[in-house]
C-alpha cells in the first residue's frame, strides 16, 4: 500500500531539480510514490527525471504539454494512489525524514491534515517561518507544500487547483479547511522553500497577475457559501479577506502602478471597494479588534486600530474622489 503520493510539478528547473529529487528518493518513509509531472520543460529537466526514474522505483515521470503549475498538480492528483497527498515544488527540497514524521503524526492523531514548519532559503542565509496559526486555524500559511492532505478528503470535496491563476494554493488549502478537517501540527522545520529565485513565478510581484487575487477571493467566497461555518470560522474567513487580500496587496499595487498616478488611484479605489463589497462592516470584525496573534500590532503598533480607521477614512473619502476626478 502506498502511504503518500508526493506530487512534484517540474518546469525548467534543471539547476535545482537534483537537490529536490535527492531529498525525496532517500526519504526514511519507504512506502511512497514520487509523481513527477514534467510540464513541457524545454531545458534538461526531463533528462534528469528519466535518469531518476531508471534508478529509483518510486519515481514515476509523466510528461504533458505546458499548462502551468495548477494544471500539473491537478494532473498529478489524478494519477496518485497514495492514502495521503503531499506537494513539493521542484526548486525546493525537504528533510529526509519529513514524510515519516508527517505520516506518523497524522495517523496517531487520526487527523485529516498535518502541517509542518518552513525554512525560507535565501542565497546567503535561511529563515524559519512558522507555517500555522494555532489561534486562528484558518489563517496559517495557505501554501500546500508544507502539508499532508488526506487523499479521500480531496476526492470527497472535489478539491483542485484553479488553472491559470496566481495564488492557487489559497484556493486549494482554503477549500480543504472550510470543510472542517481535524488539524495536527508538527513543530519541526522540514520544508526548505527557496525565496527570490530568478525565474520563479513569485520572484517578482510587479506583475499584473497580482490582480488574480480578486478572482481567487470570488472563488473562495462562492465556495464558502456552500459550507456550514461556525461564527468563529466565518470571522476568520472575513479576516482572511482583510489580511490576505486587502492589506497584503496594498504595497504590491503601489509597486506595480506607482508610475501612473491615475491608474494607481483607480486601482486602490477598486481594491478598497472590493473588500467593502464583501464585508462592509469589516472594521467591526471581533478577531481584528482582538488581534490575539498580534498580526496588526506587530506591523502597525499597539494603536493599530486608530491607524486602520484613519486609512479607512482616506480610502473612503479621498481615493474615491480623486479617482473620479482623474477619470474625467
Amino acid at each position: 500500500m502506498i502511504k503518500i503520493s508526493v506530487i512534484v510539478p517540474v518546469y525548467n528547473v534543471e539547476n535545482y531539480l537534483i537537490k529536490c529529487l535527492e531529498s525525496l528518493v532517500y526519504q526514511t518513509l519507504k512506502d511512497i510514490e514520487l509523481i513527477c509531472v514534467n510540464d513541457g520543460s524545454t531545458d534538461g529537466s526531463l533528462s534528469i527525471l528519466e535518469d531518476y526514474q531508471k534508478r529509483f522505483s518510486q519515481v514515476k515521470v509523466y510528461t504533458k504539454s505546458n499548462g502551468g503549475l495548477s494544471d500539473a498538480r491537478n494532473y498529478g492528483i489524478k494519477h496518485a494512489v497514495g492514502e495521503y497527498i503531499a506537494f513539493v515544488d521542484s526548486d525546493d527540497y525537504v528533510s529526509l525524514n519529513m514524510f515519516e514524521i508527517l505520516y506518523k503524526t497524522i495517523k496517531q492523531a487520526q487527523a485529516d491534515l498535518c502541517i509542518a514548519q518552513i525554512k525560507e532559503v535565501y542565497p546567503t542565509y535561511e529563515k524559519e517561518l512558522v507555517g500555522h496559526n494555532e489561534i486562528y486555524p484558518l489563517l496559517g500559511h495557505p501554501t500546500v507544500w508544507n502539508k499532508l492532505y488526506k487523499h479521500e478528503w480531496i476526492k470527497k470535496y472535489q478539491i483542485e487547483f484553479p488553472v491559470g491563476l496566481w495564488y492557487e494554493d489559497n484556493v486549494f488549502t482554503y477549500k480543504y479547511l472550510l470543510n472542517h478537517p481535524k488539524i495536527v501540527y508538527v513543530n519541526d522545520f522540514l520544508y526548505y522553500y527557496r525565496k527570490n529565485r530568478i525565474g520563479s513565478i513569485m520572484s517578482s510581484q510587479a506583475n499584473p497577475k497580482i490582480y488574480d487575487i480578486y478572482e481567487v477571493g470570488e472563488i473562495l467566497s462562492t465556495y464558502k457559501d456552500t459550507c456550514v461555518l461556525t461564527d468563529f470560522e466565518a470571522q476568520q474567513f472575513e479576516l482572511y479577506f482583510i489580511r490576505g487580500i486587502f492589506f497584503r496587496h496594498l504595497l504590491k499595487i503601489v509597486h506595480l502602478e506607482w508610475r501612473n498616478i491615475k491608474n494607481l488611484c483607480a486601482q486602490l479605489s477598486y481594491h478598497y471597494n472590493y473588500l467593502t463589497r464583501y464585508y462592509p462592516n469589516w472594521l467591526e470584525n471581533q478577531l481584528l479588534l482582538e488581534d490575539k496573534d498580534e498580526y496588526f500590532s506587530k506591523k502597525l503598533g499597539k494603536n493599530f486600530m486608530i491607524k486602520i480607521k484613519v486609512m479607512n477614512w482616506l480610502f473612503d473619502m479621498g481615493l474615491s474622489r480623486l479617482a473620479k476626478k482623474e477619470g474625467r
